[in-house]
């Protein structure tokens, strides 16, 4: 069964989330809501959000410095929902990362119609994006993504992923990994633990606490994902 789109209102007004959020579940989508701001990051932080409906009023933290928070830490949309609809409001709101502007009073037919745009777009500019189980990589955007949460790589690292992505139910040697990021630069040894840096450092930043392990080590062979 394939899995449904979660949407995330975040709306003080209860009276508005509960109406958007029953029009919306007859629409087949799945519905959290938050009332108010830190509330909104907390469920962003804890559970596979696809989209984010956000006002800009709101308790505790504002929908600006939420919609702020939510682009630093996670790759999806967000939508401001709002009465404010002076210009300046719209380039604050769209400058500080969101993706859209939808002003009060509102049709739901243009709530929804703005939702499933921005997902066709997010998911049209994923086409870059290779996954494996939790963990994906953005080709384009040389960033890598656990559990949808950016994961801070450096180059090299990124480019070590970017190897296993291409070929991820097989292994890769260490020289085919060695020579294709350090080339002829280097003598034999400092490239070879150049590459033991790399994995080491990656496996404390994917695998935290050892939950989950994703780069196995395969002697004699080379590298691949478990």
């Amino acid at each position: 069964m394939e899995e449904k789109i979660h949407i995330l209102i975040v709306e003080d007004d209860r009276s508005i989330s509960n109406i958007l959020k029953l029009q919306l579940e007859r629409e087949g989508y799945l519905v959290s809501c938050a009332y108010n701001g830190l509330e909104g990051v907390k469920i962003v932080k804890e559970k596979k959000i696809d989209l984010v409906v956000l006002d800009w009023m709101l308790p505790q933290i504002g929908g600006i410095e939420v919609c702020k928070i939510i682009k630093s830490r996670k790759d999806l949309p967000v939508i401001f929902l709002t009465s404010r609809n002076r210009d300046e409001n719209i380039i604050e709101g769209l400058e500080s990362g969101g993706d859209d502007y939808i002003t009060k009073p509102f049709k739901f037919a243009e709530v929804l119609a703005r939702i499933r745009a921005n997902l066709r777009k997010y998911r049209g500019s994923k086409r870059g994006v290779k996954e494996w189980r939790d963990l994906s990589i953005d080709i384009e955007g040389s960033t890598v993504y656990l559990e949808g949460e950016k994961i801070e790589v450096n180059r090299y690292e990124f480019y070590f992923l970017r190897i296993l992505f291409e070929n991820p139910n097989s292994i890769t040697s260490r020289n085919t990994i060695i020579r294709r990021i350090w080339g002829d630069s280097e003598d034999e040894i400092t490239k070879g633990n150049n590459l033991d840096v790399v994995v080491n450092s990656l496996r404390k930043k994917i695998s935290p606490e050892e939950r989950q392990k994703f780069i196995k080590t395969h002697r004699g062979l080379g590298y691949g994902f478990k």
